[in-house]
């Protein structure tokens, strides 16, 4: 683990000495960041940032000291032993956000595994009175940063539970784990109660600056439109309706065919709202069900060696991962196809295990609330 220590101090002598941020940049677009709190602390220097571990210095532990007591605040049901344990192990690292004089405002706690390429999240706490302003966004993003370019790793894993999935995957987390299991199983820990979901950093997003570059992408734009728009064009009123004319061809109206409108184009945007409005409701229906307290026996593949005989006697087998696929490859052209393979989900189960068992129930308990979500949206299995 030195030559991660070493890439730490670097790294906080870096951030410790960055170049300063011109006061004179456009404030206009400044103020269109959604992080615009946390980038007038970071502008005004109201606050550090630092990767720690227990070196046995008395200031690492003094700072994680402080981090161990934002997690207990912000988990207060996990063991206090436990989140001591994690916090000053050797082989455990925090990046934390630090408000003076010392105070630890936000930090990840992380296990890096790099012979493996990926880090282990354990912990991930922002301050109560700091949430909400861009401050875990900002987290996550420098330790992307400092992972891919000073350390070298590529993956990110993370247990989360129903709480904080969403926060996740607005993050750049998805549940769709390609990371080899084989690379992964044995060397995190494994909680039954949330759910696994991974990282892939890209080689070329700059993360400790992503909102500034979008927010100069969104003004260079604007300034290119802005630069080719051609001052507006007005026709008179149609008299022709005056007249009793009920309906004329659209081709006709002065100035529609100089625009490149046609009845096709009219016709595929109709067809494109259509799927747009279709896509976002499986997204939020495949959401609520993979939240659902009953969720998890259903969320991936069965496992052939856990049940050997499963893939003998279902031929069809379906789970939330396979679904979550088929959607982003755009496999369902209509809500009912996509009902019809959740829909297996729950068959399968109950064709594979007894009434008695846990499964079985939850099965029935899952299948009468995707029903109960279908039905509120208009739509009736066959």
């Amino acid at each position: 683990m030195t030559s991660i220590t070493n890439s730490a101090k670097q790294y906080n002598h870096i951030i410790c000495h960055k170049k300063p941020v011109d006061k004179n940049a456009n404030i206009d677009e400044r103020n269109n960041l959604d992080h615009k709190f946390i980038f007038k602390e970071e502008r005004e220097d109201n606050i550090r940032w630092r990767i720690i571990n227990n070196d046995g210095t008395r200031e690492n532990l003094f700072l994680l000291t402080g981090v161990k007591e934002l997690i207990s605040t912000a988990l207060p049901k996990m063991p206090a032993e436990y989140i001591a344990r994690v916090v000053y192990n050797h082989n455990h690292y925090s990046l934390v956000i630090i408000k003076d004089p010392n105070k630890v405002i936000g930090g990840i706690c992380y296990r890096p595994f790099v012979e493996r390429n990926f880090i282990e999240i354990v912990f991930f706490a922002v301050n109560g009175d700091h949430q909400d302003k861009g401050y875990g966004r900002r987290l996550m993003n420098r330790l992307k940063h400092f992972m891919r370019d000073v350390v070298k790793i590529k993956y990110m894993l993370v247990y989360a539970d129903e709480s904080a999935i969403g926060f996740f995957r607005k993050i750049g987390f998805t549940t769709n784990i390609t990371l080899e299991k084989e690379i992964w199983k044995g060397y995190i820990k494994d909680y039954s109660k949330a759910k696994l979901m991974q990282s892939t950093f890209i080689a070329k997003i700059n993360y400790a600056e992503t909102k500034e570059i979008l927010a100069r992408q969104k003004q260079a734009i604007r300034e290119k439109i802005a630069r080719t728009i051609k001052p507006p064009i007005i026709h008179p009123g149609l008299q022709r309706f005056k007249n009793g004319v009920k309906s004329i061809d659209p081709m006709s109206v002065p100035g529609i065919k100089e625009s490149g409108w046609t009845l096709e184009l009219e016709k595929r945007a109709k067809e494109s709202v259509k799927y747009r409005a279709d896509y976002l409701l499986m997204l939020k229906i495949m959401e609520d069900l993979e939240n659902h307290r009953s969720a998890w026996p259903f969320r991936l593949p069965v496992d052939p060696i856990t049940v050997p005989d499963y893939y003998d006697i279902i031929k069809d087998p379906m789970d939330f991962s396979t679904v979550r696929k088929r959607m982003e490859n755009n496999r369902y052209l209509t809500l009912k196809e996509f009902a019809i393979d959740v829909q297996k989900i729950w068959d399968n189960c109950k064709y594979y295990n007894t009434k008695e068992t846990y499964y079985y129930k939850s099965a029935e308990t899952l299948e009468k609330f995707f029903t109960d979500l279908l039905l509120e949206n208009g739509i009736k299995l066959p």
